[in-house]
């Protein structure tokens, strides 16, 4: 997700609104390609990874789940790698995310990273040529069965909690991109939420704790506003509703094909924005 109004955020997360346009930290001449996936298991598809990079390179990529248990810097083929594990007395890995900053858009030593939740909650902030970025990178618990759901709801709620303060942290004057795998179904949201998802079959019950940070902190889920009634990630053997964050791949590459689609993008979204 994206925010498309600047403003002064409290610590409580309420933010007063300003329109469109109005000056940040960034060029409103400068883009960056963002992209997210989980992964589901880092090890297994990072040489794949990397190589589809080299072809299709983005500037900021948000993977999810890891699996890694131990925080990581590191730097390869072409990108600043920073990962957030979920830690040595977990009994399960299957959490971690990790941030990837180009490194022909951001200089190393512009580079700053906290791990908010272990495994789960990661910002980097950086500077490039548009200004400073703070990148948020998120991976919710999944709901699980009726047993545990008292449990998990409750890790969940904390989760939302740490999301909300870590956003009501972040400098005015920076340009905020919120991106992982929330876990949580959406429904159409004025100003908020386009209308390119699927309808869900069962409402998260949690649902409000995300729109009430999107609405607090005036977010965008840039990824809802293609076709109607769309997937916004597509993966093998899995449709999932919504995977938060920039542009998803299709529509990468539509637009390169097919110039004209990011301007039409803008306008729709903008669009949208003014209903």
């Amino acid at each position: 997700m994206g925010q498309y109004q600047t403003s002064a955020a409290q610590q409580n997360g309420h933010a007063s609104r300003r329109k469109l346009g109005s000056s940040s930290g960034a060029s409103s001449q400068f883009s960056l390609s963002c992209f997210t996936w989980n992964c589901a298991g880092l090890s297994t598809v990072q040489d794949e990874l990397f190589t589809w990079l080299e072809e299709n390179p983005h500037d900021i990529i948000f993977l999810q789940e890891t699996w890694h248990r131990q925080q990581m810097d590191f730097d390869t083929r072409g990108y600043h790698c920073i990962g957030s594990g979920i830690g040595a007395e977990a009994k399960r890995a299957h959490a971690g995310v990790m941030t990837l900053l180009r490194t022909s858009v951001f200089p190393q030593e512009f580079i700053r990273y906290h791990e908010h939740v272990a495994g789960r909650l990661l910002q980097v902030r950086a500077w490039c040529a548009g200004g400073w970025i703070d990148t948020i990178n998120m991976y919710q618990y999944a709901l699980g069965g009726q047993n545990e759901q008292a449990a998990i709801l409750q890790k969940r709620a904390s989760l939302w909690s740490t999301l909300r303060r870590t956003l009501g942290q972040i400098p005015q004057s920076s340009t905020l991109i919120s991106a992982g795998d929330y876990n949580c179904t959406l429904e159409q949201l004025k100003h908020h939420a386009g209308p390119g998802m699927l309808t869900p079959n069962t409402p998260s019950p949690d649902a409000e704790d995300l729109v009430a940070i999107m609405q607090d902190f005036s977010l965008l889920a840039t990824n809802t506003y293609g076709r109607k009634n769309s997937f916004t990630y597509i993966h093998e053997g899995y449709k999932p509703a919504l995977r938060d964050g920039d542009l998803e791949d299709g529509a990468s590459q539509a637009i390169k094909e097919q110039p004209h689609l990011a301007n039409d993008f803008v306008q729709q979204v903008g669009a949208a924005l003014q209903e």
